[in-house]
């Protein structure tokens, strides 16, 4: 469940069902620090996932930097926001170039900008 470190987990122990107004300034500084590694660690990726940059993703399929927003507004790119700036799942993309590939149907995505 939650991976509090050991000495917030004391606190919430101590506090059990009292209000955070009960802490002490340090005792919530404790939480809130404990809770935030929590929240960094849960949003790193995956040790298998290469994540790229937008314009590496522009890069990658050989089209424009609108185009590449233009397709995952569309759905057919899926990204991540981490900070300020966007990335893709680089094996994501290749996966969905090997359906737009594989497919007869259109896909939204021109053949001439599609990586052989």
């Amino acid at each position: 469940m939650n991976e509090f470190s050991e000495e917030a987990q004391k606190i919430i122990e101590k506090s059990g069902n009292n209000p955070l107004y009960s802490l002490t300034v340090t005792e919530f500084e404790i939480l809130v620090k404990s809770w935030m590694s929590q929240v960094i660690k849960s949003e790193q990726p995956e040790a298998e996932e290469k994540l790229i940059t937008r314009q590496e993703a522009c890069d990658f399929l050989r089209c424009s930097y609108p185009t590449v927003i233009s397709y995952q507004k569309r759905g057919l790119l899926t990204g991540r926001r981490i900070g300020h700036k966007f990335f893709y799942d680089k094996n994501e993309i290749e996966n969905a170039l090997r359906r737009v590939n594989d497919s007869e149907a259109p896909s939204g995505i021109p053949p001439s900008r599609v990586p052989v």
